[in-house]
């Protein structure tokens, strides 16, 4: 129905565009994304294409929510690494009814990683979402809103502004000082990720009544070569979890997966919460 409305380029659900030093490109999340899919096939052949002083993609749902319970969009899977290896600076998303902005997120052991800020500006005017600032958070309120963007040559400046006209927040992207802005390391991403879908399959073992005993060996994906172990420890969790008894350090080499143990006896209606893992390069 929206191409009976907007005039798309040869009614394509992604095109690409420039304006002054800004190379635009525009995707569809709600068509096939994934890596082999006729979009990321066109979206690879898109960035290898002649670079631009700023690369801005934006599409409708946010691949870095701060919606208290939304799953997590696959389209983050899929873009994410796309987008920071080929040096698209920024991202922008609606769907979300806030504002929403998150630190730098890219590859902590990829040095030729530079991160992708990633905003989510949805407050034009329906009903608004609740906010829970996650770690990659650097900015959120609920609030109706619009956004100003500058591009000034090497230096990008964002302010957003209420319906009030109050200013809710001010940023600047200069791309000849990005270490001076924090980072998210997104292999940390892919962990929480990986520990959840381990968490999900596990079984505990019944033992008698509504007790039952657990004990698994979780692996995990590395990602970096020049270190040799991973320092790790449980935190929280109910009193089900031995989880102390699981810290130590594991071997972590040439970019293998690795182990952690993870153990616990008693009744399973006591299971919840679960325990966090901590790890330390």
């Amino acid at each position: 129905l929206c191409y009976d409305y907007f005039p798309f380029p040869d009614k394509a659900a992604w095109f690409s565009y420039r304006w002054a030093n800004v190379h635009f490109i525009v995707l569809d999340s709600r068509k096939p994304y994934e890596a082999g899919s006729d979009q990321y096939k066109w979206l690879e052949k898109e960035l290898e294409g002649p670079d631009a002083d700023w690369r801005v993609a934006f599409f409708h749902y946010p691949m870095f929510s701060c919606h208290p319970s939304r799953d997590v969009n696959g389209n983050r899977w899929a873009w994410q690494d796309l987008l920071d290896r080929h040096g698209v600076d920024l991202v922008l998303t609606g769907h979300d009814h806030y504002y929403h902005r998150t630190q730098r997120i890219g590859r902590a052991w990829d040095r030729k990683s530079e991160g992708v800020y990633h905003i989510t500006t949805a407050g034009g005017g329906a009903s608004l979402y609740p906010v829970e600032e996650k770690v990659y958070t650097a900015r959120a309120q609920s609030v109706h809103h619009f956004m100003v963007l500058d591009f000034d040559g090497k230096k990008v400046t964002g302010e957003v502004i209420t319906v009030d006209g109050k200013t809710i927040d001010r940023f600047a992207i200069d791309r000849t000082r990005p270490e001076a802005t924090p980072f998210v390391s997104y292999e940390m991403i892919l962990w929480e990720r990986a520990l959840r879908e381990a968490v999900d399959k596990l079984e505990p073992e019944l033992v008698g009544g509504d007790a039952g005993r657990l004990e698994w060996r979780i692996k995990l994906p590395s990602f970096f070569s020049e270190l040799n172990s991973i320092a790790c420890r449980w935190t929280g969790g109910s009193s089900f979890w031995a989880a102390d008894l699981c810290d130590g350090v594991v071997e972590a080499k040439d970019r293998a997966p690795f182990e952690v143990m993870l153990w616990g006896e008693g009744p399973l209606r006591a299971a919840y919460p679960l325990p966090r893992l901590e790890l330390t390069p």
